[in-house]
């Protein structure tokens, strides 16, 4: 499988054929993308469900069928935006520390053109 399938050509190692190894690393690379975009896209619907869903006297969620207008532009307006920015944007931060760590990890356990490969990809992180 040629590198440049991966991600365009920005590291030429001529003949390269990836390892078994190196294989793995990339579905592993390719397990924690998917996992944080599952987690963005969780994340995502947080404030909606913060804002049209109340509690009960009992403790149980509620969502409003008819919420006043009145009462969700408030929510809206005091809702802590900041904070939730700041959550998402952790996200993609964590994402990219935990691809640098494996390539970086992965690379330590290569050897000659696989290691180019991971030190490689481990620089365009």
């Amino acid at each position: 499988m040629p590198v440049s399938s991966f991600k365009g050509d920005f590291c030429n190692i001529d003949s390269f054929e990836p390892s078994a190894q190196t294989l793995d690393g990339i579905k592993e690379m390719n397990r924690i993308i998917d996992t944080a975009n599952v987690l963005e896209a969780v994340l995502s619907g947080v404030p909606l469900f913060q804002l049209f869903a109340s509690r009960s006297a009992n403790g149980s969620v509620i969502i409003e069928g008819s919420a006043s207008v009145v009462s969700t532009g408030i929510n809206i307006s005091i809702y802590d935006w900041k904070g939730f920015a700041d959550a998402f944007k952790s996200v993609g931060i964590i994402r990219r520390r935990r691809l640098q760590d494996h390539a970086d990890m992965t690379a330590l356990n290569a050897k000659g053109k696989d290691y180019e490969f991971w030190r490689c990809v481990s620089n365009a992180l």
